[in-house]
């Protein structure tokens, strides 16, 4: 776990947010898709 460097780290937790902003409604309906399959 410790060979990532923390620079790599940080650089991918900052992609990881930027996504997850960019993708929250698109998930929020793959949420909705997601549950009315399961119904």
């Amino acid at each position: 776990m410790h060979a990532v460097p923390a620079a790599g780290y940080e650089w991918g937790n900052s992609l990881i947010t930027f996504f997850s902003g960019v993708t929250s409604s698109k998930r929020d309906r793959l949420g909705e898709a997601i549950r009315s399959l399961q119904v």
